[in-house]
């Protein structure tokens, strides 16, 4: 696996261990109670392959939804209160009505509001898609590692 995929790059650094990661698995492993560093490694990896398997498509799919979601809301909240408003301003400054500027309007208004609901709406829903997705991740490579290894679970990981 490279170094630029799904490592301290990416997510930073951390202040624990994989051992103390998972839950603290002493005793499940190598020499002297802990994991070995190729059950680490293994683990990386299976976790690594879990993540690049869906994380894609579960983020396309919930960008789509959460956008739409969030455009449609801001339009019943938003739009026709701007578009009121811009009418009564033209009308209140006489002089007829001019399109360009209840565009203008109804953009000013409405624009910092639907921009900040979207953005609301991508941080929350993707911040659940990952962690949903790295738990996902991190119990299927332990399954796997642990059937692999013992044939059975490994101690501490159920």
């Amino acid at each position: 696996m490279g170094q630029g995929q799904f490592g301290p790059a990416q997510f930073g650094p951390t202040q624990m261990g994989m051992g103390q990661m998972f839950g603290g698995l002493q005793g499940a492993g190598g020499p002297g109670g802990g994991l070995s560093a190729s059950m680490l490694e293994s683990l990386r990896e299976r976790i690594g392959e879990n993540l690049r398997e869906g994380v894609v498509e579960d983020v396309r799919e919930n960008l789509e939804s959460v956008v739409k979601e969030k455009l449609d809301s801001a339009q019943r909240e938003r739009m026709g209160e701007a578009v009121r408003a811009a009418f009564a301003e033209q009308i209140a400054l006489g002089g007829g009505l001019d399109a360009s500027q209840i565009a203008e309007a109804v953009h000013d208004r409405v624009a910092d509001h639907i921009c900040d609901s979207v953005a609301y709406g991508i941080r929350e829903r993707l911040g659940e898609v990952l962690h949903d997705r790295l738990t996902e991740a991190v119990r299927n490579a332990v399954s796997r590692s642990s059937e692999g290894a013992a044939g059975g679970p490994m101690m501490g990981l159920h």
